[in-house]
């Protein structure tokens, strides 16, 4: 064992050649809309979205603006008052960009008050073929007092990084039509605008595939319109009887052992369908590096021994655990899920170690000194600075990419990541193939993102802990409040856009699960053990579950199920959160019933693009209640939730027309009398789906 890793850790010189070998042919991806102050300055560093070895920018004097250069990042300082949009034409490696530039309100700016962005939003309306042009429609819809006058405000229509001409473009009063110019192949068109009072709409976005836009008929194995099954491979299903592990000490309590699950458990439920039927597209496995035989104590009162059950103790971050299988096993899980048109990512733990491992024997460096941020006294963390400890982190990720034909990897990290870090460990990643490897980082010391460290250059995803954090409290019961919970969604699409790949989630291991807590037998602030809960004693828990995961399934991101949420699994904090997995013969009717809507909800996901991609619009809003439409071209989808005790009816102004909806979770229909005023009859603690229909 000593050999190996001491052979690997020779290839710090490998990683370097490998940096510096990296020819780009100059990958441009669109730079986002800066919002600057008067007289404040913001930076971009060009690296994130200019994918080349070397960055040459050239700029004129511009009369608004202080614009300068340093280390491939752009420095603008505002020097004007008024406020709206402005474009810098930049120069980067000889193409000409357009920035786009927002300068906001200063205080006492004499205008009308800004209006909020929920009350009026460009949003997608329709596409039809004029010969082999594309003509793409946008609406302008607003919930304020006064309608804007779109001609009245300030538009600007780019495709990636640059505008499109005039001739391409109509604007009417409350519309914008769009002729796609042939060009406008593959990329993102965006559209940029204020309002007659100089008030910032939400930026709209449309990937173009083929020069049309992405959808699930031309796209269909687009990770936009996907979703991820996250299982715990020792609790969910055991196959090998022969790779058990037996522990001989009592002293150590059951759920605190190896139980047996491994990777050929896994290939058995991809075999028999269990993930077809569940409408899963991605499966990501728990940490299988290699862990500890032995128990060690906890370092919290009562101390119990435990062991590394979960893969989150790894003595070799590049060998399976033998609990879990071999190369194998792990290339006949891909194989088979592949064979189904199913993606494997793996969790793979580059934030700490165990003690035992080789890195914190030779390498203590490498390591943060200050043991109260460890999660445990025998898991030191890692100080994510040191550059040979990124070499060699980095190519301990490489190994499971190269080694298998994984699609993903979930990097599970701590806080002290820095942009060196990120940017060598993601570039590296991707060199030397040409398949897209889904890269995702997932925060283990503390339940916060990073949205800075999600962009081209870097990780594609990241945990959303904003909108699970909120949601919890919302769908739960201990803090509901539509109002709140519509604003925050509103600020999560400003901070990572209104398309984007951002993992959502109602489930997450170490957190009690959050059907106990909306049963209110254990709480998120309570630590205690909580290995009594049996069962489910209130019905409406199944139902405020399957509301949380309508949200997630109705906004843009990738919803993660956490294995068993899809019936309803129980658990309170740290080790209570991994039971092991139930399937069918086990389950009670109630969560029989949950487990087949929510199969029918993650396939509904997968079918309608709307879902995932299309322009989030609030209708109708209370603590209780909130009607939400979600817009993409041709397809309309009206959303509601009832979080009340008792049946509500409530009058939705459509901002389309419509003859009927129809519900995708039931097939029931909704007559309309009026094209533009949809009446429901909501009854208690229900959540509904409807497709808006035309005659």
């Amino acid at each position: 064992m000593i050999t190996i890793e001491l052979h690997k850790i020779k290839y710090f010189l490998l990683a370097t050649i490998l940096m510096f070998s990296l020819i780009f042919c100059s990958s441009f991806y669109p730079i986002p809309l800066q919002s600057i102050n008067y007289k404040s300055e913001v930076s971009i560093d060009l690296g994130k979205y200019i994918l080349s070895e070397d960055i040459n920018i050239n700029y004129d004097i511009n009369d608004g603006f202080d614009i300068s250069d340093s280390n491939d990042s752009l420095y603008i300082y505002s020097k004007t008052k008024d406020p709206g949009l402005s474009v810098l034409k930049v120069e980067i490696n000889n193409k000409i960009i357009d920035l786009i530039v927002y300068s906001q309100k200063s205080l006492g700016y004499d205008s009308i008050p800004e209006h909020s962005l929920t009350k009026s939003i460009i949003v997608k309306d329709g596409y039809r073929f004029n010969g082999e042009d594309i003509i793409l429609s946008f609406k302008n819809v607003s919930r304020s007092i006064s309608f804007n006058d779109l001609r009245n405000g300030n538009i600007k229509i780019l495709f990636n990084n640059n505008i499109i001409e005039d001739r391409y473009i109509h604007i009417f009063k409350n519309k914008i039509r769009i002729m796609l110019p042939k060009s406008a192949r593959n990329g993102l068109l965006r559209i940029c605008a204020t309002d007659e009072y100089e008030n910032l709409y939400r930026e709209n976005q449309t990937i173009i595939s083929n020069g049309l836009p992405i959808s699930n008929d031309s796209d269909e194995h687009s990770v936009y319109f996907s979703n991820i099954y996250y299982l715990m491979v020792d609790r969910f299903s055991d196959k090998n009887k022969e790779n058990n592990f037996q522990v001989s000490d009592l002293s150590i309590d059951g759920d605190l052992k190896f139980h047996g699950g491994d990777l050929s458990g896994v290939l058995k439920k991809i075999n028999n369908g269990y993930f077809d039927r569940l409408g899963i597209s991605n499966i990501l496995l728990s940490p299988i590096q290699s862990n500890p035989d032995s128990s060690f104590r906890q370092s919290i009162a009562p101390f119990k021994k435990q062991m590394g059950f979960d893969g989150s103790w790894p003595i070799d971050l590049t060998a399976i655990d033998s609990r879990f299988g071999n190369d194998e096993d792990l290339n006949s899980v891909i194989n088979a899920a592949h064979k189904k048109d199913i993606k494997v990512f793996i969790e793979f733990i580059a934030g700490h170690t165990h003690e035992d491992h080789l890195y914190y024997e030779l390498f203590p460096d490498w390591y943060n000194a200050d043991y109260s941020n460890w999660k445990e006294l025998f898991l030191p963390e890692f100080q994510l600075v040191d550059n040979h400890l990124i070499d060699q982190i980095t190519l301990d990720a490489k190994y499971w990419i190269e080694q298998f034909s994984l699609d993903g990897i979930f990097t599970n990290l701590n806080h002290s990541i820095t942009s060196d870090f990120s940017s060598h460990y993601n570039t590296l990643l991707d060199s030397g193939t040409t398949k897209n490897v889904f890269k995702t980082i997932k925060f283990s010391d503390k339940l916060q993102g990073a949205p800075n460290f999600v962009n081209p250059r870097d990780f594609d995803s990241e945990l959303n802990f904003d909108l699970y954090l909120n949601a919890r409290n919302h769908f739960s019961g201990l803090n509901t409040n539509f109002i709140e919970l519509n604003n925050m969604i509103i600020d999560n699409l400003e901070t990572y856009n209104s398309i984007n790949l951002i993992t959502t989630f109602v489930g997450l291991d170490n957190q009690p699960r959050f059907i106990s807590v909306a049963d209110g037998q254990v709480s998120y602030e309570d630590k205690k053990s909580s290995s009594y809960l049996e069962s489910i004693q209130n019905p409406v828990s199944y139902e405020r579950l399957f509301m949380f995961m309508v949200m997630n399934n109705s906004l843009p991101g990738i919803p993660m199920m956490y294995y068993g949420d899809e019936y309803g699994q129980i658990g309170g904090h740290g080790v209570d959160s991994k039971r092991d997995m139930k399937f069918q013969n086990e389950l009670s009717i109630s969560e029989s019933y949950l487990k087949e809507r929510v199969s029918k909800l993650n396939k509904l996901r997968l079918k309608h693009p709307a879902l995932s991609i299309g322009d989030f619009i609030v209708l109708r809003e209370s603590e209780e209640f909130t009607a939400w439409m979600k817009s993409y071209y041709n397809e309309k989808i009206l959303i509601f939730f009832n979080l009340q005790d008792k049946v509500i009816e409530k009058n939705i102004s459509l901002p389309f027309e419509a003859n009927e909806l129809v519900s995708l979770l039931d097939d029931s229909k909704i007559v309309l009398d009026d094209l533009n005023m949809a009446s429901l009859v909501i009854p208690p603690y229900k959540a509904g789906i409807y497709i808006l229909k035309s005659k």
